[in-house]
């Protein structure tokens, strides 16, 4: 995890993650960061992460996409992680929506995910 953090500057990202299953599959993402096979001691497998958004009963939240090279769920559930446990955040069960907010461009995503501007996450 300490790799994970400093890679993403996610410094209070936890473990474990946030499963969305989606209508349209999505086959790619774009590689924000990037954890390689050689670095990743705890799994045998690379990780690449992209920025992103979630929005549910009115909270939203900056989250890391996660997918790890060998894809175990396929492209139609995305993998998420945040510095908040979500499932927990958000108040979600099994079947309710979640919004997937994602950015444009690399740049865009850091420009988002960085400023200044507090997120609408509550803290606890």
């Amino acid at each position: 995890m300490a790799l994970i953090r400093q890679r993403t500057q996610f410094t209070k990202l936890l473990p474990g993650t946030l499963n969305v299953l989606i209508d349209n599959p999505r086959t790619e993402i774009r590689a924000d960061h990037f954890v390689s096979i050689q670095e990743n001691t705890w799994r045998g497998e690379s990780v690449t992460f992209q920025r992103c958004r979630l929005s549910c009963n009115g909270i939203r939240i900056r989250v890391l996409l996660m997918r790890t090279s060998r894809n175990y769920w396929g492209h139609g559930i995305l993998e998420f992680m945040a510095e908040h446990q979500l499932r927990d955040l958000f108040s979600v069960n099994d079947e309710d929506e979640i919004e997937i907010e994602f950015f444009v461009s690399g740049a865009e995503a850091m420009a988002k995910t960085m400023k200044a501007e507090p997120d609408n996450a509550r803290q606890g």
